[in-house]
């Protein structure tokens, strides 16, 4: 019942921004927009996924590296070969900035990184030399968030795990209602102790951030049906 009320509650507020730019779009508001390019820097148009951090500066996860931009021109980390504190990859599959001045980049089979956002200092995460050691099942890793308790949160090709602050090791989550295993497709906050997980032909789970309880939701606005629902994003 308890995850059932947080998620009416979010479903509310889903509808109230929707209704809020509605408004802001009735009352005659202006929204500018300003585009970046090759001339300023951003040497890709093939723009995967966008995050802030903590200090305002905006990551941009490319099929061609990282991007950070602080209001004034970018700064490119990629993947270059024979150096060993670059990149593990250059296609980004997602992004995650932490509360502790990190920024966690998934790329395609390279594992996780993590980036210093000030001193672009390049830390590997999991990486195929270590993947047994790390407790991740593969490198398909698709989506990444950090919540408010410094949790890394990663969502896989049939995986779901979590890195908990100051461990090395990740925890897999299993749903026990599931026939098949989780194949996410996006992480996202509901409030500050629940996370919702979109999942393919699976619906999606309330995960609680405290506690790592979960409760399946294949259909999300009426009673539980059985597998098929896919939910990609939230």
């Amino acid at each position: 019942m308890y995850y059932l009320k947080i998620l009416k509650l979010f479903m509310k507020s889903i509808a109230f921004s929707l209704l809020f730019f509605s408004f802001l779009q009735s009352s005659g508001q202006h929204v500018f927009f300003r585009s970046f390019s090759y001339e300023q820097g951003l040497n890709t148009y093939n723009i995967q996924v966008i995050k802030k951090d903590h200090f305002g500066f905006a990551w941009i996860g490319t099929q061609d590296g990282v991007y950070r931009y602080n209001g004034k021109d970018f700064q490119v980390i990629k993947r270059v070969p024979g150096k060993p504190n670059s990149l593990s990859g250059n296609f980004i599959f997602d992004l995650a900035p932490n509360l502790r001045g990190q920024i966690f980049v998934a790329s395609f089979m390279g594992g996780i990184d993590a980036i210093d956002c000030q001193t672009l200092e390049v830390k590997h995460i999991v990486t195929k030399q270590n993947l047994l050691k790390s407790g991740l099942p593969g490198l398909w890793v698709k989506k990444l968030y950090c919540d408010r308790l410094n949790n890394l949160w990663v969502g896989g090709k049939d995986f779901l795990a979590v890195l908990p602050p100051g461990k090395e090791k990740f925890i897999l989550l299993k749903e026990k209602s599931l026939p098949v295993s989780l194949n996410v497709n996006c992480i996202v906050p509901i409030n500050d102790s629940i996370l919702c997980i979109g999942m393919e032909k699976n619906g999606m789970l309330l995960f609680n951030i405290n506690n790592f309880s979960s409760r399946l939701f294949s259909n999300p606005w009426g009673e539980d049906v059985s597998n098929g629902v896919n939910v990609n994003d939230v």
